[in-house]
C-alpha cells in the first residue's frame, strides 16, 4: 500500500480451525465465514502514515533533543501544551529518516512514552487521540520502526490495544483511518482475536469494507486478514482456536 498523505486541513478537526476440531454454531460460526472469503497471506503491516503539518503546529521542526520535554507534556495539566507535544512527536516521526527511527523508538519507549500514548487514546480533543493513534500504528511496524515488537510488547502491556478500537466507528474519517493503521499493525496476538470479536471491532471491519471509502476499504481488509492468520497460525500451533482470553473491554458504541 502507498503512503497516504491527506489534506490536513480538511480532515484533522475538532477462522479457520485445526483439522478434526468442529466448528460451533451461531454467532460463531458466522465469526468464522468473515474470514472464509479471504486470502491466505503473510502478516500485512502498513507503510509510515504521513501527517501533513495541521495548523495547529508551530513552524519549528521538532527535534530529536526535544523528546524528553515533549514525552514530559504528554501528561501535562494544560491540555494546549499536551496537544502541542503530541502532535510535534507525530511530526519527529513523519520527518525523521529511516536511519533515525530505530534511535527514536527506543527513546519514546525508554521514557515512558509508550504508557503516556495509551493513555491520550481516550482524550475527547481529536488533534490528541488522532495523534497518539498515528504514533502508536507507525512505531509498531517494523517498517518504520526495526524495534516494533518492543513497542507493542509496552502497547499490550498498558491495555492499549483494547483503546484503539472504540476510535474505529468515529465520524472523523482521519480518526478510522489512524486507527486502522494501528489496528493492522497490532492485531497479530492471539488474545486480541476474543477482544475484538466481544467488542464488535469485528463487524465494524466488515462495514467498513462495504461503506464505499477505498482507503478505509482497503486498511479494514488487512486487518482481517491478519485476524485470519492469526487463527491459522494459532491452529497450526494446535492453540484452542475457538476460547481466546478476551481481558477486559469496553463495547464500541454504536
Amino acid at each position: 500500500m502507498d503512503v497516504w498523505r491527506e489534506p490536513a486541513s480538511s480532515w484533522f478537526v475538532d477462522g479457520e480451525s485445526s483439522e478434526g476440531q468442529s466448528r460451533p454454531s451461531s454467532s460463531a460460526s458466522s465469526f468464522f465465514s468473515t474470514f472464509e472469503s479471504l486470502p491466505s497471506a503473510s502478516p500485512l503491516s502498513t507503510p509510515r502514515i504521513a501527517l501533513e503539518r495541521p495548523s495547529t503546529a508551530g513552524s519549528d521542526q521538532p527535534s530529536t533533543a526535544s523528546l524528553p520535554r515533549l514525552i514530559s507534556n504528554l501528561v501535562s495539566l494544560d491540555d494546549e501544551e499536551k496537544s502541542e507535544a503530541v502532535i510535534q512527536l507525530a511530526l519527529l516521526i513523519d520527518c525523521s529518516a529511516q536511519e533515525e527511527m530505530e534511535a527514536i523508538g527506543e527513546r519514546i519507549r525508554s521514557l515512558g512514552g509508550i504508557e503516556r500514548l495509551v493513555q491520550l487514546l481516550e482524550h475527547p480533543d481529536a488533534s490528541i487521540h488522532q495523534s497518539a493513534l498515528l504514533i502508536l500504528g507507525n512505531l509498531s511496524t517494523d517498517t518504520v520502526d526495526p524495534d516494533a515488537e518492543a513497542t507493542k510488547t509496552l502497547l499490550k502491556a498498558h491495555g492499549g490495544f483494547a483503546k484503539l478500537l472504540p476510535h474505529l466507528s468515529s465520524h472523523n474519517k482521519l480518526t478510522v483511518a489512524y486507527a486502522l493503521g494501528a489496528v493492522q499493525n497490532t492485531c497479530m496476538d492471539f488474545e486480541y482475536v476474543g477482544v475484538m470479536q466481544q467488542s464488535g471491532a469485528v463487524a465494524r471491519l466488515q462495514e467498513l469494507l462495504v461503506e464505499g471509502d477505498p482507503r478505509l476499504s482497503a486498511y479494514a481488509r488487512n486487518c482481517l486478514m491478519n485476524l485470519r492468520q492469526t487463527l491459522v497460525t494459532a491452529a497450526a500451533r494446535r492453540q484452542p482456536a475457538l476460547s481466546p482470553p478476551l481481558g477486559s473491554v469496553s463495547p464500541i458504541n454504536r
